[in-house]
């Protein structure tokens, strides 16, 4: 007698897909497809590879791009702040001994490094991506497994293009009906955490879902896995759909023609599968909400 195959969340399928080894009971050992490297959380790292003599494990799997401490004008001018010039300033210097690809303080497409990742294309459905800071959780809104590391994390990376991590639990955050009028994302975000409290996602990846979610351009799915991490989740996603693939199309590293639409039909396939969260509660937890108009708080139901 065959058995059908045990139905698996979106987080479930992108961890299964990048597990390298097991690394004891409860590790294992997990590839990382992006990293994103800024001048605050990468200095030591930099330097502890040089110490040891180690170069980059894949330098084409990592971007570096000043962000904390980039002024908003004048990025023609020296930055004024010391400590700020100096941490740009070496960033600058360790991605020109490594060989890590780097986007200047004047290049038209340097930003925010959770935003560059999202208008170059970079971010893409099904991959891990990491980086030193904590609201990596951003890319979660494509489809991608994405969740902030610290400065050993980040020689790990460099060194290994691996992470040693445990499993996180699922939660799923249903939302449905209709945004009411001046409502946004971030309305929507502080909403579920008012309800989960700021520490009711600890240890878990939130996978958001629901009619008011679908409605969510990507900017607003952007900003609800952003803030994921407020209410103690390791990562927030959200499945790829339409809206995503029309955002990504035409993006300089996204796949064209064929190709794209290849990578479209494996991208569906990373949605939840439908019986997982209603049939194995320890494994998701379903939590359906409905925004009501006129104001009124989200319930749940």
């Amino acid at each position: 007698m065959t058995t059908s195959p045990r139905p698996r969340t979106l987080f479930q399928k992108i961890w299964d897909a990048h597990v390298v080894a097991a690394a004891g009971a409860d590790n294992v050992v997990l590839y990382i497809d992006r990293h994103l490297v800024n001048e605050v959380t990468s200095p030591q790292a930099f330097e502890s590879l040089r110490l040891a003599g180690r170069p980059v494990r894949r330098p084409g799997g990592t971007i570096a791009v000043a962000d904390h401490n980039v002024p908003t004008e004048q990025r023609d001018r020296p930055i004024v702040e010391e400590d700020s010039r100096v941490q740009v300033a070496t960033l600058e210097r360790n991605v020109a001994e490594f060989g890590v690809p780097y986007v200047p303080l004047l290049s038209r497409t340097q930003g925010i490094v959770h935003v560059i990742g999202p208008e170059l294309g970079l971010t893409l459905p099904g991959l891990t991506i990491v980086c030193g800071d904590s609201h990596t959780s951003t890319h979660g809104a494509f489809g991608a497994l994405a969740f902030g590391i610290g400065t050993s994390e980040v020689e790990h990376v460099l060194a290994t293009q691996t992470l040693i991590q445990k499993p996180a639990k699922n939660m799923r955050v249903r939302v449905n009906g209709q945004m009411p009028p001046g409502a946004t994302a971030k309305d929507l975000i502080l909403a579920i955490i008012g309800r989960i409290g700021t520490g009711g996602a600890t240890g878990h990846v939130i996978e958001y879902s629901g009619s008011a979610i679908e409605a969510l351009d990507m900017a607003g799915r952007m900003t609800v896995c952003n803030m994921s991490i407020e209410g103690g989740a390791r990562a927030g996603l959200i499945a790829p759909d339409a809206v995503t693939f029309a955002y990504l199309a035409g993006r300089p590293l996204v796949p064209t023609g064929a190709a794209f639409e290849a990578a479209k039909a494996a991208w569906l396939r990373l949605r939840s599968d439908p019986a997982q969260h209603s049939t194995r509660p320890s494994i998701s937890t379903p939590l359906t909400w409905r925004l009501w108009s006129r104001g009124a708080r989200p319930r749940m139901r």
